[in-house]
């Protein structure tokens, strides 16, 4: 299959390390299954392959935080932390945030308490965008009162109210609150656009709001041009929005049929809206709007199964392209389909999609994740959600909307202690737990301890030498994290220590484990008894506080079993079916794979003897698996039934092609379920034909062919066959398109012979009688080979050849055309060029900033422009072509200076690299026009390299403004277009 979505230019990127990188998401509440009371879901994440599904944060009515509200996203904001919103709980719901590093969390806004009395709950597709750097805006309600616009000022953690929406008036005389749906797009005239679905008595509205003065203005859709507007996911081309329609289109009616959804196009400039694309009845009703591939592609998702009149009925869904520059639409996957039709079994998929720095798409359907390849056009089945992880917890089913990327700094865990005294010659350790680390720095009193590398300080014997500050500086690809200082005084005294020893294996939720070893201290997990009742994973150890400090014991890490599973075996021998084995006397079947380690914890599986090995010899009939079993559960392999194979019947000829070939042809022949064959030809044994593994018959000539058991014994009377070649050539008459019997053209179209038969054959004869075949349904004419000639399309099939058609073609000589230019660059600032004249005269001249036979630079602008002289001559035309460069003539160079900062290439299309040489914790990029407006959204900066992709910018100058740990640098970037 070919699809216009392979034939993408993809740039190379710098990639990051894996490890670090995550893809973080909101997963939906599920209905609670049998033995597990789970059912609120929350913020989950995975890794950078989208699998190792792990909850970051549950969503539980106890600590008021909710359920998310459907289609609900993060947001990575410029501070480093996640920001997302719930509903429907104590309250009207929450503004949260999450902080990557420490997994640490905090409500930003209860709405609907007594400070936010009126700001009402999040609604369907309720997210959020930061508009300005340090500034979240986004939308709640309503219930009763109007849907509310609100700011969120990251350094003062304030909350105000930017807007009100205003009411809907209807035909009753009733006032009809309004809502807002999705992620507030933030479009390049510096506005917020949002989409207000239909309802009451008016239509879709468009709502453009300005984040400094919260004025809004609504825009309503005309008639006819879609219904049930998506507000989530616009994209902008060319100073113009695009969104969705779920329904709308051909069919549509508010009382009947749904329609099967429309693109709408919104020009910025003019406010005017226009239907651009109808859905089809394979990709229809699409749910939100798209990720850009490219300028050319865009990606969407959509109910995939047949339209049927009125809904999408048990619809799957659907992965399609979107190309904006024609509006079409191609639909690259059904989720009802391999790989995800064993997980998804006919529900619509409920998630959004993501473009992750890989060039990856991830996106989820109902019950997990999925990774799409634009590269290799695969789609690949990633993490499982909704699953019992091995504690009991299921993550979730699929996202409530995209996923979000994060690259994740060194974590650790913060500790409500930082000063500590202990006891010299006593055990003592401080863990930051960290995970991601690829380079721990520990100082004592600034100065580096070379022996502690680890993200645990550790001393088995701590002495007066070791007391002092400590920090840790922790570095990964994504950053330096340095969590709090810790004080360490070292006294003397005598001291006493514990041995904490006992079960570290739980069996999923509600399984226990029991740690002894008090010798007169306080648990890490709380509580003095003399022995600690585990019921979750973690690491355990005791504290003794005494007189000259603090003694700590070992620590023992308690963790999940993993669950014992029987190893997939092998089977060299002879099976019939999947379970049943034929085992011949004096012989053997072998039976593998039962190695050490691969399922559980124990060494290796048990056989049903009992033994151990890692095969297993059947040399007689019964009944044979593998056992595999661990302190958790318990499984069993495939079970294998040993017989002695039945006595053979008469032979069955089964050829699957038949026994009439043409010449180069061939067929198989198959044994039956039950049986085996030996093949003769003329006396000499040529194969053994099992059920599984039939014979190919490519020559003619007699067989012989007997039934057998598997054990080559008891063979049956021979039946006796004849393969023949070189059959009948085809029947069919072919007719080329079109269907005449001379065609006349210019030597330099493009036009295509097509036919509606196949198999067939070109030949075309010139002046020499040279012949050219292909097996293609449709051939390029060639016009000028001979000034002329015949096509004539044969039938054929292998055993020969059937009837033809032909077509006599006449080609016209196209005028030969010159015309160069006298110089190919000149400045933007120049005026208007005078094109010189092309031979023959009368022509005319086409291109970028051509009037006329005049060039105008500034219309052109920057860049490579090629320029077209055409002349006709009534019958055919002819053209010659030349390339003016338009240079900005600015002498602006590759910026490198003092300060550590190079912007290169310079002049650039809009992608480009910011390199920074020193370390900082903080930095940001924004872009300016020349006129001081900023286009684009905000980038985080990294020490080292950071890539810049702004390529949908109009030629010309810009300010890079970059702010590093609070100063303020400006550096000047010229963007070019070839």
């Amino acid at each position: 299959m070919c699809r216009k979505l392979l034939f993408i230019t993809f740039c190379l990127f710098k990639l990051q390390a894996s490890a670090q990188v995550q893809y973080w998401g909101i997963s939906p509440p599920t209905a609670p299954s049998p033995g597990n009371s789970f059912g609120y879901n929350g913020v989950f994440r995975v890794d950078s392959n989208a699998m190792n599904a792990e909850l970051v944060l549950p969503f539980d009515t106890g600590q008021y935080i909710g359920s998310p509200t459907s289609g609900s996203e993060l947001l990575l904001a410029s501070d480093g932390l996640v920001y997302g919103l719930t509903a429907r709980t104590i309250g009207t719901g929450t503004l949260f945030c999450v902080d990557p590093v420490t997994d640490s969390t905090r409500i930003v806004v209860q709405f609907g308490t007594a400070q936010y009395p009126n700001f009402g709950s999040p609604g369907y597709w309720s997210s959020l965008v930061e508009a300005q750097s340090g500034v979240i805006i986004g939308h709640t309600g309503p219930s009763s009162d109007p849907a509310t616009v609100f700011r969120y000022n990251m350094a003062n953690q304030s909350v105000t109210q930017l807007a009100s929406l205003p009411f809907t008036l209807c035909g009753d005389g009733n006032q009809y609150p309004v809502t807002l749906q999705g992620t507030p797009f933030l479009a390049t005239d510096g506005y917020l656009y949002a989409i207000s679905p239909e309802h009451y008595c008016k239509g879709d509205q468009m709502a453009r709001i300005d984040p400094a003065s919260g004025a809004i203005t609504r825009y309503f859709l005309p008639e006819g041009v879609g219904r049930s507007a998506n507000g989530d996911h616009m994209l902008e081309r060319n100073g113009k929005l695009y969104f969705t329609c779920y329904r709308g289109g051909p069919d549509d009616s508010f009382f009947g049929l749904v329609g099967r959804g429309t693109t709408v196009e919104f020009d910025l400039a003019t406010a005017q809206m226009q239907q651009v694309a109808d859905y089809t009845d394979d990709i229809h009703n699409p749910w939100n709007g798209w990720i850009s591939l490219n300028d050319s592609t865009w990606l969407g998702e959509a109910a995939g199964s047949p339209w049927v009149g009125g809904g999408v009925g048990g619809a799957t869904g659907c992965l399609y392209a979107y190309h904006p520059i024609d509006h079409t639409l191609e639909k690259l996957f059904d989720y009802g389909t391999a790989p995800l039709s064993e997980a998804i079994t006919g529900v619509i998929n409920l998630g959004g999609i993501l473009k992750g720095s890989n060039s990856k798409v991830y996106g989820s359907f109902r019950y997990g994740l999925f990774e799409y390849d634009p590269m290799l056009d695969t789609l690949a089945l990633r993490s499982p959600l909704q699953y019992n992880n091995g504690n009991g917890v299921v993550i979730g089913h699929g996202a409530t909307g995209a996923m979000i990327e994060i690259c994740r700094k060194p974590n650790y865990k913060p500790r409500s202690t930082t000063s500590f005294n202990v006891c010299a010659g006593a055990h003592f350790f401080y863990d930051l737990q960290n995970v991601n680390a690829t380079n721990v720095v520990w100082r004592r009193n600034g100065t580096v301890v070379p022996a502690q590398t680890n993200q645990r300080l550790e001393f088995t014997a701590i002495t007066e030498g070791d007391e002092g500050v400590w920090t840790c500086t922790l570095t990964n690809e994504c950053g330096i994290t340095e969590p709090p200082t810790i004080t360490i005084t070292v006294n003397a005294g005598a001291f006493t220590t514990s041995i904490v020893s006992g079960d570290t294996l739980l069996c999923g939720s509600g399984d226990t484990a029991t740690l002894t070893g008090n010798n007169g201290g306080t648990w890490s997990a709380g509580g003095t008894s003399a022995s600690l009742t585990v019921t979750v994973p973690g690491t355990y150890y005791l504290m003794n506080q005494q007189s000259c400090g603090l003694s700590m014991s070992n620590q023992l890490e308690v963790v999940y079993s993993d669950s014992a599973f029987a190893p997939g075996l092998t089977v060299d021998g002879v099976g019939v079916g999947a379970d049943t084995l034929y085992v011949c006397a004096g012989s053997q079947i072998l039976l593998g794979n039962n190695s050490a380690g691969a399922w559980g914890n124990l060494p290796s599986g048990l056989w049903q003897d009992g033994s151990d090995a890692e095969t297993f010899a059947i040399t007689t009939p019964g009944t044979y698996y593998v056992y595999a079993s661990n302190a958790c559960n318990s499984d069993t392999s495939a079970i294998y039934t040993a017989q002695y194979p039945p006595t053979p019947g008469t032979p069955e000829l089964l050829l699957s092609n038949g026994a009439y070939l043409c010449t180069g042809g061939s067929t198989y022949l198959q044994a039956p379920a039950d049986a085996m064959y030996i093949l003769y030809q003329n006396g000499v044994f040529v194969t053994s034909i099992f059920p599984d593994f039939p014979a190919l018959l490519d020559s003619a000539g007699t067989y012989e062919l007997v039934a057998s058991n598997f054990c080559n014994g008891s063979i049956s009377d021979p039946l006796s066959f004849t393969i023949y070649l070189d059959s009948l050539p085809p029947s069919v008459n072919p007719i080329i398109l079109p269907d005449l019997s001379f065609l006349q053209g210019c030597d330099q179209d493009t036009v295509y012979l097509s036919t509606t038969d196949l198999p067939v054959y070109w030949s075309w004869t010139n002046a020499d009688l040279v012949q050219q075949y292909d097996t293609a349904q449709s051939v390029l004419l060639d016009w000028t080979a001979g000034n002329g000639g015949s096509y004539l399309l044969t039938a054929f099939n292998g055993c020969g050849e059937g009837s033809s058609d032909l077509i006599q073609v006449q080609g016209i000589p196209a005028p030969d055309v010159q015309w160069s230019i006298t110089s190919d660059t000149v400045c933007l600032s120049d005026g208007a060029q005078a094109l010189s004249a092309g031979t023959p005269a009368g022509g005319t001249y086409n291109g970028p900033g051509v009037t006329g036979n005049t060039f105008n630079p500034a219309v052109a602008g920057i860049g490579q422009h090629t320029i077209t002289y055409s002349y006709s001559d009534g019958n055919c035309t002819g053209f010659a072509q030349a390339v003016l460069v338009v240079d900005v003539c600015t002498g602006v160079e590759q910026v490198h200076d003092a300060a550590g900062i190079t912007v290169s290439p310079n002049p650039n299309d809009g992608a480009f690299q910011v390199y920074i040489e020193r370390v900082f914790k903080v930095g940001t990029l924004m872009l300016f026009d020349a006129r001081g407006k900023r286009v684009g959204s905000t980038t985080r900066l990294a020490p080292g390299s950071n890539a810049i992709t702004q390529t949908d910018l109009a030629p010309g100058v810009y300010q890079l403004r970059l702010e590093i740990d609070g100063k303020v640098e400006q550096r000047r970037v010229v963007i070019t277009r070839e």
